[in-house]
């Protein structure tokens, strides 16, 4: 799950700044997971994977493996 808490503590760290709700990837509710769901599913696309571009090389690979691992993560948590 080390992929899926470092999402969660980006989202906490965003939601501290503008007012929203802080997660705890231990007692993730069914609304929470169906939330990170989706902003993992935003912050895969090409645009926001890449930085419209400004992302490249090595620190695009790590991005993408931590967003794709992050998906696999919550996933295998709603099968559960």
């Amino acid at each position: 799950m080390k992929n899926l808490t470092a999402f969660v503590a980006q989202q906490n760290f965003h939601a501290a700044l503008f007012g929203g709700n802080q997660l705890d990837v231990k007692r993730l509710t069914p609304t929470d997971r169906s939330q990170l769901l989706a902003a993992l599913e935003c912050a895969l696309s090409p645009e926001n994977l890449c930085c419209d571009g400004e992302l490249r090389g090595r620190a695009l690979q790590q991005k993408s493996r931590m967003l794709n691992g992050a998906m696999r993560e919550l996933l295998a948590l709603e099968k559960s």
